[in-house]
């Protein structure tokens, strides 16, 4: 399997082009944002989003094809950052170790202590692979603080799972849904399940020289569709 990389994103070097490909692939992909927009309006909050100076981005190429985007948003210095992450082969198997050593990158390198994630509660194929990859609701593994109002017949999974959220704030095909909140901590990493396809000979490694603290690396040209 070919080797995947991430460099820093910066929209104003290497091909140009990559910018217009990102965009079609965060509209192809509204499930981002929070409430429908029309195409247009998506392409300005994704470029938006891509361009702040308070978010961290990252390209992801393959043998000379961009594939994805990593971003880390609502970053609060040494603590904590929200991720995201999009592919554009619509598919996430062999991606897991690429994902474990960027969050590792995240902890040593840039210090954090947490990592979050959201999703709508509708997206449990996107939850499950987020706690593949160590992922837990907030609170999940903290016994003792549930309160007297939950059964304690429940797993901690099942109880944080109904408590880890943000009640109507997801609009989805004309109802109101919750936002499941998740978390990521230096330790859960290392405990995460390994799946069948991760192996050291995937391919799939973060190239510490082109972290985004490492040296600035010319862009590959960019696939197009």
């Amino acid at each position: 399997m070919a080797e995947l990389v991430l460099i820093p994103y910066k929209w104003w070097m290497g091909d140009l082009t990559k910018n217009s490909v990102i965009l079609d692939e965060f509209v192809a992909h509204p499930e981002w944002c929070t409430i429908p927009l029309g195409d247009d309006k998506l392409r300005v909050v994704a470029s938006a989003t891509l361009t702040a100076p308070d978010s961290l981005v990252w390209e992801c190429w393959r043998e000379g094809e961009l594939v994805g985007i990593l971003l880390l948003t609502r970053v609060v210095p040494k603590i904590d950052a929200l991720f995201h992450f999009l592919f554009f082969d619509h598919n996430l198997v062999g991606k897991r170790l690429l994902l474990r050593r960027f969050f590792q990158w995240c902890f040593k390198d840039l210090g954090l202590r947490r990592i979050s994630m959201e999703a709508s509660e509708h997206q449990r194929k996107y939850i499950r692979f987020c706690r593949t990859m160590g992922f837990l609701y907030e609170g999940e593994d903290m016994p003792g603080t549930i309160g007297d109002s939950i059964k304690l017949d429940r797993t901690p999974k099942e109880v944080a799972r109904h408590g880890s959220r943000r009640e109507q704030a997801y609009y989805h095909k004309g109802k109101w849904l919750d936002i499941q909140l998740l978390r990521l901590l230096p330790k859960d990493v290392a405990h995460a399940n390994k799946p069948r396809n991760d192996s050291s000979r995937s391919g799939d490694r973060v190239n510490r020289d082109r972290s985004p603290r490492g040296r600035e690396e010319k862009h590959p040209t960019s696939g197009t569709k």
